[in-house]
């Protein structure tokens, strides 16, 4: 999932462009995601908010996932959280109101929950919901 900077989750693609330097944020591109519906000011805001909710949902992963595979040595589990993955994000980018984007720009951590509970579920059961 992570093994180039180009990233494909469910007919969304992110190109990651690596700065030139450690201090600045990597460019991000997006193809197939939802045109944002607004004021062209709620949509020049939502875009910024939804990159860099973008940004810190595959850093987060990406991270959590090379810990478990480091530490449960089990495919069957990464591949799991995957797809576990794949539908929280799937579920969380789909929307195309910039309204929504900018009132929901606090609530990143109901989604850390939501997928939380479908690990519990993956390490406990063994399946996706």
């Amino acid at each position: 999932m992570f093994e180039s900077n180009i990233i494909q989750i469910n007919g969304f693609t992110i190109n990651v462009i690596p700065a030139k330097a450690n201090f600045i944020e990597p460019k991000i591109e997006l193809e197939g995601f939802p045109l944002l519906l607004g004021s062209p000011k709620q949509v020049q805001w939502a875009e910024v908010l939804r990159k860099t909710e973008i940004r810190l949902m595959l850093d987060s992963y990406k991270n959590f996932r090379a810990d478990v595979k480091k530490y449960y040595k089990d495919e069957e589990k990464t591949s799991l959280m995957d797809k576990a993955f794949e539908k929280l994000f799937t579920k969380r980018f789909e929307n195309a109101s910039a309204k929504e984007w900018i009132d929901q720009r606090f609530s990143i951590e109901h989604y850390y929950t939501v997928f939380q509970e479908e690990f519990k579920v993956i390490f406990k059961e063994g399946e996706v919901k």
